[in-house]
């Protein structure tokens, strides 16, 4: 849905991915990965994460930054 991969200074959120699940049904991201144009940096997504219908997941470098910047517009996530 949006990446974030190179914030400005003044908003520094570090990388961050935001997918969107427009079907009825959850999508199970087990095992999913993620990875850089060189394979050097790489995230696999756990056991058990789905994204549930219509919903949003976000995936971020620094959740504490992510939050700094994005709480002020209703956005927030955690670690869960």
């Amino acid at each position: 849905n949006e990446i974030m991969h190179k914030s400005p200074d003044n908003v520094d959120s570090k990388d961050w991915i935001e997918f969107y699940n427009d079907e009825d049904v959850d999508i199970d991201l087990s095992n999913w990965q993620i990875y850089d144009d060189k394979e050097t940096e790489e995230f696999i997504f756990p056991l058990e994460v789905k994204i549930k219908a219509k919903d949003y997941l976000v995936v971020t470098r620094n959740t504490k930054d992510f939050n700094k910047i994005y709480d002020s517009l209703g956005i927030k996530v955690s670690n869960n």
